[in-house]
């Protein structure tokens, strides 16, 4: 792999530590922008997973982390993702067309603001993120102080992905880790199937059918709940066709489910296969 390792000023003001790996050539027309998790870094990121599969990759340290200057704020690292981005577009020469959002963890978020704010992306693809931080803070908090914990996390760390990705709708891929164990709002000693029903990716793709299709999931997001905890078998069973006008809608809903997602067996940390990097297309029976 060809790297080269660049330095983007953001608005903030913090001096940004990235790094352009060069993909094959035939792949070359199109960008894969990084965005790393919680106390992650572009040296071990990522990155490796759209970069095994050949995709030319730009990917960078949030501030305070690596050699980017600065403290990881909600608006530092929103300004140092819209820095990279203007650095792919003005200096790469990539039109947003051809430039692709890839998010892990945390990291869903600023590529979530810039989904928000840049509509005619290619794609993006979210790995083992959240629809909202709020829930997963208060789980792992005292009863006593949720209130001050809701203040605290609205005020200061409001991540909303749910809200900013509902005002994107170009083509989309959640990845929903089936081990995960940093996304969830229950115990260890809970059922696993337990376990992964308190995933908040479930909450995200709940939220994305209904910004998008919110006649398809009308009455009918129980069954939303029950797809996630369906098999792969149980799926395909379920997508055979009817002339039943509430199973026809239930049809078009579970269609709309395995667009959208796809289920990784890994926990929260394991790097992703790139067989799973699979970059999406708009949905065309729904």
């Amino acid at each position: 792999m060809n790297g080269k390792r660049i330095w983007i000023k953001s608005s903030e003001g913090d001096l940004i530590d990235a790094i352009l790996i060069s993909g094959a050539k035939n792949l070359s027309q199109v960008l894969v922008i990084c965005f790393e998790g919680n106390a992650g870094f572009y040296e071990i990121g990522v990155m490796n997973s759209p970069a095994q599969l050949g995709y030319t990759t730009l990917g960078f340290n949030v501030p305070g982390f690596g050699e980017s200057s600065g403290l990881p704020y909600a608006k530092n690292t929103i300004s140092a993702a819209d820095a990279v981005m203007q650095y792919a577009q003005q200096v790469l020469g990539y039109q947003t067309e051809n430039i692709v959002l890839f998010g892990w963890s945390i990291g869903g978020f600023p590529a979530a603001w810039l989904a928000a704010n840049y509509p005619n992306l290619k794609a993006v693809v979210l790995d083992a993120t959240f629809d909202d931080l709020l829930p997963l803070a208060q789980f792992r908090m005292p009863t006593v102080v949720s209130h001050v914990v809701e203040y605290a996390i609205r005020a200061y760390m409001n991540l909303r992905i749910d809200k900013m990705i509902s005002r994107y709708n170009g083509p989309l891929l959640l990845i929903r880790r089936l081990q995960e164990e940093i996304l969830i709002t229950a115990t260890d000693e809970q059922p696993e199937n337990f376990r992964r029903a308190t995933n908040r990716m479930n909450w995200l793709l709940k939220s994305v059918i209904q910004s998008r299709h919110p006649q398809l999931i009308r009455g009918l997001e129980s069954q939303v709940d029950r797809w996630l905890d369906m098999t792969p078998t149980e799926r395909l069973i379920h997508s055979g066709t009817s002339l039943h006008e509430e199973s026809q809608r239930r049809k078009f809903l579970f269609e709309a489910c395995s667009h959208y997602l796809v289920d990784f067996d890994a926990n929260h940390v394991t790097p992703l296969d790139p067989g799973f990097f699979n970059i999406p297309e708009h949905p065309h029976n729904f």
